[in-house]
């Protein structure tokens, strides 16, 4: 974040009734916002993000290139007319039979670091490793391209849900038909992950592989890739899972479980917020100044992975869904979890 001194105050006319929503938010507490300014330069902080999609901390590989992808085709045709009110079962995660046609060994190396706060929410990324599953193991770009076609249509389904609910549940799907190929990159990015690739290497990206729940592997012309057995293993245990937040503790407990064995980074984050919400009186700025300091992240790096960790340990229980008089709270679902999980893996 600038300093005080490189800031200059703008003015900006905005709708009344804009205005007074934001209002009602933040008195609401939602979002733990606590004043207009702080809103809207987290929106607008988000917004370039968006539009400039900056990979989170690429290695140093200049000579990769990103596996290319086929343009989408048909994308505004894509049209939900349902002939019933969706119900949340319909979003539940299903596993078919893939135990024969999982990728064992990966030739990939993967980047381990905390997750791009952009990536807030993990039913998306479950989500899409089920429908992997399904497309079983098939070259990259036929498998993404399907996994698209996909996403698009259970967006549909779930902002059908979030209209009649009032929920958020189709945060990081596409569904912006005026911009296919943002709302596309975002999902990839974000909910799946990317591949980096030369003759001689190749790195992989994003939550599915650094999770260790979808690989890549090669042939003499395809990069292929397929759930991992350990991926297979945890979808197993997330049948039934829908879109519904907070998912319940059935499901939570297994995710976080594979979480703190597979993706050290990703979980060191996770469990470090919900730690120091734990152990201090926490609002947002306190936060965002203690995961800086752990971290050494910096600008607007540290204020949109802060958030987006808060918003993950909300979706899976561990933090109360809103703060109380702007401090966060931990739920005893998440003391349960730090007493079980993080005691294990501190021993």
């Amino acid at each position: 974040m600038d300093a005080p001194d490189n800031r200059r105050i703008v003015r900006i006319p905005l709708p009344t009734n804009l205005i007074r929503r934001i209002d009602e938010l933040i008195i609401a507490g939602n979002g733990g916002f606590e004043s207009r300014a702080e809103f809207i330069l987290d929106a607008i902080q988000e917004r370039l993000l968006e539009i400039e999609y900056p990979p989170a901390n690429e290695p140093d590989t200049p000579q990769l290139e990103t596996v290319s992808l086929p343009q989408p085709d048909l994308r505004s045709e894509i049209s939900a007319a349902p002939d019933h009110i969706p119900q949340w079962e319909d979003t539940s995660l299903h596993l078919p039979h893939t135990e024969d046609i999982l990728i064992h060994h990966s030739k990939a190396t993967c980047v381990d670091e905390p997750l791009f706060g952009l990536h807030n929410r993990d039913y998306p990324s479950l989500w899409a490793a089920a429908q992997i599953a399904d497309i079983g193991v098939t070259p990259y770009d036929q498998a993404i391209q399907e996994l698209l076609h996909r996403a698009w249509s259970a967006g549909e389904t779930l902002q059908l849900l979030d209209e009649h609910y009032g929920t958020k549940s189709a945060t990081l799907f596409p569904t912006n038909r005026k911009k296919p190929q943002a709302a596309e990159r975002r999902f990839q990015h974000f909910a799946v992950g990317i591949i980096l690739k030369d003759d001689n290497h190749m790195v992989t990206i994003g939550p599915l592989f650094q999770w260790n729940i979808i690989a890549a592997d090669t042939t003499s012309t395809d990069v292929l890739i397929g759930l991992t057995p350990e991926g297979h293993r945890l979808l197993q245990q997330l049948q039934g899972l829908t879109a519904l937040e907070p998912h319940e503790e059935q499901f939570a407990f297994p995710f976080l479980q594979h979480l703190s064995i597979h993706s050290n980074s990703d979980w060191a984050a996770l469990q470090q917020v919900v730690q120091f919400i734990k152990e201090h009186n926490t609002d947002r700025a306190t936060l965002t100044s203690h995961m800086e300091a752990t971290f050494c992240w910096k600008g607007n790096q540290v204020e949109t992975n802060t958030a987006g960790y808060v918003a993950r340990a909300r979706e899976w229980g561990l933090l109360q869904p809103k703060q109380n008089k702007g401090l966060y709270g931990i739920t005893d679902f998440g003391n349960a979890v730090l007493e079980t999980i993080g005691h294990k893996e501190s021993k």
